[in-house]
């Protein structure tokens, strides 16, 4: 944390000495870049004796949503598992030697590519004679249905991908947010309004949504 405060308050008198103002440092959840900006006596704040806001990082709290709901939900946190399963266990046919999709849950995109992978090719894995492979296929379909988490984690990657291109402001956080969760709502499953709550949740705990409504209503459309 203290690396990290260093390099952050260095980059600030940067700022400082061209005139401009610093008002906020945007950055995951990482509990080192929250320690660092959290006002004690070792953070940005004392070294460069300024009040700023640390607001945490909106991808990755929708990340963080979709980890809560597929990774750790006590009903739904056994899609990971599933899914992981089918892609290790690719048909014949269905891919080019070591191009095959491989599920890595740092980066959540990876689970949508793989969703994608497995929808694709549903005919070849329904022919599997593997109970292993026809377990996994059942338990999600009968879970959630694979046409509908592929398309829950379409909605969420939507979402993900507006807040976090290059030059997206903190005001742009609020519409993309809004269009995600009214649309697993309107989807209406048990599963979709569940991950509909973990969104709420990480967006009122994880990244408050003070900061980005308070820049939404003050920029001019």
């Amino acid at each position: 944390a203290k690396s990290i405060a260093d390099f952050i308050s260095k980059i600030s008198q940067k700022i400082f000495k061209n005139h401009s103002s610093l008002i906020s440092v945007c950055t995951d959840n990482f509990s080192s870049n929250k320690k660092a900006l959290n006002g004690d006596e070792e953070s940005v704040q004392k070294m460069i004796n300024k009040h700023i806001i640390r607001e945490p990082c909106s991808a990755h709290s929708g990340n963080l949503a979709i980890d809560d709901m597929f990774s750790n939900d006590a009903e739904y946190g056994c899609v990971v598992n599933e899914v992981q399963i089918l892609v290790n266990n690719p048909p014949e046919g269905s891919f080019r030697e070591g191009f095959h999709p491989r599920l890595k849950t740092i980066r959540w995109k990876s689970l949508k590519k793989c969703v994608d992978f497995i929808c694709i090719n549903m005919d070849k894995y329904l022919q599997s004679t593997s109970s292993i492979i026809k377990n996994s296929l059942e338990k999600i379909e009968t879970l959630i249905g694979w046409n509908n988490l592929n398309k829950m984690l379409t909605i969420m990657w939507n979402f993900i991908a507006q807040v976090e291109r290059d030059l997206a402001s903190i005001a742009q956080i609020v519409p993309p947010f809004l269009e995600s969760l009214f649309q697993l709502i309107d989807m209406n499953l048990k599963s979709s309004l569940k991950l509909a709550d973990y969104l709420i949740d990480r967006f009122t705990s994880t990244c408050p949504f003070k900061l980005p409504l308070l820049a939404f209503i003050l920029t001019p459309s």
